[in-house]
């Protein structure tokens, strides 16, 4: 378990220090990638940045094809909609 009380963490989101107009403008420069859930059928915008760091892994880890993210609804395997 994680001790909240550790130097640099910040336990609530204020303590940023970014307001939520800088915070807006940093994902509006994102280009978001549609991804769609083959078992429940949820489709959401994923930033093409956190699928590029999952696409390095799996290189990094030998793994061929697809990449794919877990569901937030149903935890089930999220790909890109095309």
């Amino acid at each position: 378990m994680t001790d909240n009380t550790e130097k640099g963490v910040l336990t609530n989101p204020e303590e940023c220090g970014w307001t939520d107009e800088e915070i807006d403008a940093f994902i509006a420069e994102d280009v978001l990638i549609e991804m769609k859930c083959i078992k429940c059928g949820h489709i959401a915008k994923v930033p093409d940045w956190i699928l590029g760091e999952f696409a390095g892994e799996n290189k990094a880890l030998g793994k061929d094809g697809e990449v794919e993210i877990e569901c937030p609804r149903c935890n089930g395997a999220m790909r890109r909609l095309k």
